[in-house]
């Protein structure tokens, strides 16, 4: 048993199954004043409230052993509160989390009759979630919400590991999120009527022009998805989807563009998405779940600006300071060499 005389991370739950603020009993008490309620009458709270369950949103990479991210959060939309959704937030959209400080953007609560209901109500409002500017641990959480084993209660330190397969596998992206994130980033042209570097030019994009739009996915052996787009009238597309076992066909799609969301009638469905662009970084948000692209540079474009091959740079996995280089231009190196710090 721990007693803490100051207020944990998960207060909040302590508070939605009891009614009562704990902040405003930390003050009475202080004050001199007795406690507010007793045991018994508390324990008849929570027997009346149900159950509550916190997810820590946070700057983290699950995929990269939950290495700490940071960023400034160009993109935030947060699930409605209600009686039973809760958020307290240490940061808006246009903040920039620091390497330098906890990652934690926020905590998100929420309350239900059963701890099922509970969870089922996590699972929703995640799907609400939307961060874009830096890793996030939301997609996990909500994968972890859809575990039978944490539905069921069982879960101990090693849960992780032992349904790491089952939490980390690799997600499908359907063809209908690359045909979004390109009718997203040609509704964008459109409106602004101008030419976007090295993708062309909106301008006059009519009937007999078509547009191509190459992706590549966070899965590094990928084979890049392009995306084919032919427009035959105001707001109505021929799609083609195309590579990495894709051949998908859409006619006479309507697209209403409603920045930064679209809404999209495919013959088959309706999808609502919310694209948000960052450089060449495309995150769409679609169906309760996100997923990040990255907008291939044209190999004619690489050539006119002289793009080097990358293949040996190193990557910092976390944000980091470089003290000092060991080796400079034209040093021979040997293996096992220390070469910046």
């Amino acid at each position: 048993m721990e007693m803490n005389t100051r207020l944990q991370v998960e207060h909040p739950v302590t508070e939605v199954i009891t009614g009562e603020d704990l902040v405003s009993w930390q003050f009475k008490v202080a004050a001199g004043e007795p406690l507010p309620l007793d045991q018994a009458t508390i324990a008849q709270r929570i027997a009346e409230r149900g159950w509550a369950i916190e997810a820590r949103i946070y700057a983290e990479n699950p995929s990269q052993n939950f290495m700490p991210d940071s960023g400034k959060l160009i993109h935030l939309r947060t699930p409605q509160l209600s009686d039973s959704v809760r958020i307290d937030a240490g940061f808006i959209e246009g903040d920039t989390v620091s390497s330098a400080y906890d990652g934690m953007i926020a905590k998100l609560i929420v309350s239900g009759p059963t701890r099922e209901v509970a969870i089922r109500k996590l699972h929703a409002a995640l799907q609400d979630y939307e961060v874009v500017g830096l890793s996030t641990n939301i997609e996990f959480l909500k994968k972890i919400c859809k575990s039978p084993a944490f539905i069921n209660g069982d879960v101990e330190t090693g849960y992780i590991q032992k349904h790491n397969d089952e939490l980390f596998a690799p997600e499908i992206i359907e063809p209908e999120t690359f045909a979004q994130a390109a009718l997203g980033l040609l509704a964008k042209e459109l409106s602004a009527s101008i030419t976007h570097g090295p993708h062309g030019a909106a301008i006059g994009f009519g009937s007999k022009n078509q547009r191509k739009f190459t992706f590549l996915t966070s899965d590094v052996d990928g084979e890049p998805i392009t995306v084919t787009i032919n427009q035959s009238g105001r707001k109505l597309f021929d799609v083609g989807v195309n590579g990495a076992g894709l051949n998908e066909s859409y006619a006479n799609v309507v697209c209403e563009p409603q920045s930064p969301s679209i809404s999209t009638f495919f013959p088959h469905t309706r999808v609502e998405s919310t694209i948000i662009t960052n450089g060449d970084k495309i995150t769409i948000f679609q169906k309760g779940k996100q997923t990040q692209l990255t907008l291939a540079t044209p190999t004619w474009y690489e050539k006119a600006l002289g793009l080097k091959d990358v293949a040996n740079s190193v990557l910092a996995p976390m944000p980091c300071k470089v003290l000092r280089n060991e080796v400079k231009e034209g040093d021979e190196v040997e293996k096992d060499q220390a070469l910046v710090v």
